[in-house]
């Protein structure tokens, strides 16, 4: 599934030389690139519900510039929230570093159930988006060349769902997962690590079997080629914030 770092440079640059293959998998996601994705150049991706200032998203930016790559952060702000979700539960209640080696796991908000099945894009916290607050502490921990490089792509990932034959009540993930694949043959770069992480004892290896992976084979069947995907090693402490985000979160808490 993974490819191995050293390998990226040369054979992106392969696929990017290639332009029946770059036309062919434009094509095949409909002939639009999701919103904003640069189209000049190939680029590092974390696909995440908010782009936000995790220790996880300090190495990603890290991680590819050693590739020679730009991080961007696409979005998807239409998913909503719930409560048995780590990675979401996290938007709402971060975990912040703090002297002594402790955490700071406070919520933002008084009661954090009232904003379940409400799209993560819509929730505001004393007057502010979920995502401003998010990109405040972004602002703090991340270099200013690359905090704004984010782009929400929820509509083109509803698109391309039923593109691929979702039907209204379905999850979307196992249908446009085929074009956010396809993206990585030649397009982007994707950084995850769908072997672990904080979903891994609520969903995440089936997850992986019904959506990610039947997605990688319908574009190998499709281009003869994998998607470029480097492996993003989950690590223990990648949900927490740096403790210089702390300020950030403090004034916004109800």
């Amino acid at each position: 599934m993974y490819i191995d770092p050293a390998r990226v440079h040369a054979e992106l640059s392969r696929r990017r030389h290639d332009r029946g293959l770059m036309a062919a998998v434009l094509e095949f996601v409909g002939s639009s690139l999701p919103p904003n994705w640069p189209e000049d150049r190939p680029i590092a991706t974390l696909d995440r519900y908010l782009a936000t200032a995790r220790f996880e998203d300090v190495m990603f930016s890290h991680a590819a510039h050693s590739l020679a790559l730009r991080p961007y952060w696409p979005t998807y702000h239409g998913e909503k929230y719930i409560t048995r979700n780590p990675e979401k539960v996290s938007c709402l209640r971060p975990r912040v570093q703090t002297s002594k080696l402790q955490t700071d796991n406070r919520w933002l908000v008084k009661n954090h159930e009232r904003f379940v099945g409400t799209a993560l894009g819509e929730i505001r916290v004393n007057g502010s988006s979920l995502q401003a607050i998010h990109d405040a502490a972004r602002r703090v921990v991340l270099s200013q060349e690359v905090v704004d490089n984010v782009f929400d792509i929820s509509d083109w990932l509803r698109e391309q769902a039923y593109r691929f034959g979702a039907v209204d009540g379905a999850p979307l993930a196992p249908f446009y997962y085929n074009a956010t694949m396809a993206l990585n043959i030649c397009y982007g770069v994707l950084f995850e690590d769908f072997d672990a992480g904080p979903n891994e004892g609520s969903g995440l290896a089936l997850f992986v079997r019904r959506a990610v992976r039947p997605a990688i084979a319908r574009v190998e069947a499709e281009f003869g080629l994998s998607p470029l995907i480097v492996r993003l090693p989950y690590i223990p402490g990648f949900l927490e914030f740096p403790a210089a985000t702390a300020a950030v979160f403090d004034r916004h808490r109800e």
